[in-house]
């Protein structure tokens, strides 16, 4: 209702849709009084389970992270709004599940209902409920698929994601005979209570990063990148379903977000239909036109082709050989390279080359920007998480007091 002006009588969106297979067009009215009409096509929907699946869409905002740190409800809301709109079976099984969740309910509180009446509620909430769960197993499962590299790729390598599905129903092979059990093992605790104790209502799902509980012990750092790894999941998920990615949504977000975080964003969503707010532009535009790094090129070329070709020419002169360009023209504007050697001189050849001696050099006209810091620590975070590197050090001439400060910037 906040959508209505002030001396307005209901408020109008609409929205068209263009896919691959079908373009469609979705009207909603909304009226002062709550209710809603929304048609398709120009033709009324009767249920609001039949927009679902229409326009797909995954959104991320600052208050995600109650998906990780706030109660089971949360991320149980959070699993069925990504399967209604992939699943319109889940969405009615869903319906239906918490109807006749409501009618046993009201009945365990009448302390005269008969066992035989409570047996039929049971009976449709084990077939409802075991749809449920096993849609929402299946949904983990692709998470985890797909998490695995995202989380890798935000961290750098430093961490690994996994999510696990915790249900009331411990016997997850033969989930209809150990629920039926169970709700007729606890018949007499919840006509007492009043509720049902057992089903999934009451499941939830356990956030892990290096197998430690995100939820109890994670870093605000580790809740937000785990959050973030769900959301692009998720849009990994709706393409593999429907063949093609939702429109994603970023309400204020940037903000919350470290620069790496940021980084990932905006160099993930090139082939995805992103709104974006932001408290200002010129954020926004800094980070979209941050140097990105390639390997194998190099500094004294044009462009990204170019330093590909030469890279054919220098590959015996140094190990690992990356170029930093700028993401908007692919100009090359920095070389930076490093050879693996051993920890001590005069080792033998089957000594282990886990030292590194890098060597940077930078366009002149882009001194002072930040392009050599970042491109540096980018590449030690190479070295270090990807080659193995125990130890990075740098030669530096007395006058070149710019490396010097660089080098300090970067700890070494």
């Amino acid at each position: 209702k906040e959508l209505i002006n002030w001396n307005g009588e209901h408020a109008f969106i609409s929205v068209d849709v263009g896919r691959e297979r079908l373009d469609k067009r979705i009207d909603i009215s909304i009226l002062k009084d709550g209710k809603k009409s929304i048609r398709i096509n120009k033709i009324k929907i009767k249920k609001i389970g039949e927009l679902f699946g229409n326009f797909n869409v995954v959104m991320f905002s600052p208050e995600d992270l109650r998906i990780i740190k706030d109660s089971p409800g949360v991320r149980r809301k959070f699993i069925d709004m990504e399967l209604c709109q992939l699943n319109p079976k889940y969405y009615y099984n869903l319906v239906q599940y918490n109807k006749v969740l409501n009618e046993r309910n009201i009945l365990l509180r009448n302390r005269n209902t008969s066992s035989e009446m409570l047996e039929i509620y049971d009976m449709q909430l084990v077939e409802f409920g075991y749809n449920i769960i096993r849609e929402r197993i299946k949904y983990i499962e692709s998470l985890n698929k797909y998490a695995e590299k995202i989380h890798s790729d935000i961290t750098s390598g430093k961490e690994k994601i996994n999510f696990k599905y915790i249900s009331t129903i411990k016997d997850l092979e033969n989930i209809k005979e150990n629920f039926y059990t169970l709700l007729e093992k606890n018949r007499s605790k919840d006509c007492d209570r009043g509720t049902t104790s057992i089903g999934p209502h009451r499941d939830d799902f356990f956030v892990y990063i290096n197998d430690i509980d995100t939820k109890s012990y994670g870093s605000q750092g580790q809740q937000r990148t785990a959050v973030l790894t769900m959301k692009f999941s998720s849009l990994e998920i709706i393409k593999e379903l429907t063949g093609e990615f939702p429109v994603l949504l970023l309400d204020d977000v940037l903000s919350e977000l470290d620069f790496n975080r940021k980084k990932y964003i905006l160099s993930t969503i090139g082939q995805i239909q992103t709104v974006i707010t932001c408290t200002g532009i010129e954020d926004l535009y800094e980070y979209l036109h941050e140097p990105m790094v390639h390997c194998f090129a190099s500094m004294r070329l044009k462009s990204l082709d170019e330093a590909r070709e030469e890279v054919a020419k220098r590959v015996k002169e140094t190990e690992y050989l990356f170029a930093i360009v700028l993401k908007e023209n692919s100009k090359v504007i920095e070389e930076i390279d490093a050879y693996p050697e051993s920890g001590e001189p005069h080792k033998d050849e089957n000594a282990v080359l886990d030292n590194f001696s890098p060597c940077w050099m930078l366009n002149k006209n882009y001194f002072g920007k930040g392009y050599a810091y970042e491109a540096a620590h980018a590449f030690f975070d190479y070295l270090f998480y990807e080659k193995g590197a125990r130890r990075i050090y740098a030669y530096t001439e007395d006058y070149n007091a710019s490396s010097q400060k660089l080098c300090e910037k970067l700890g070494m």
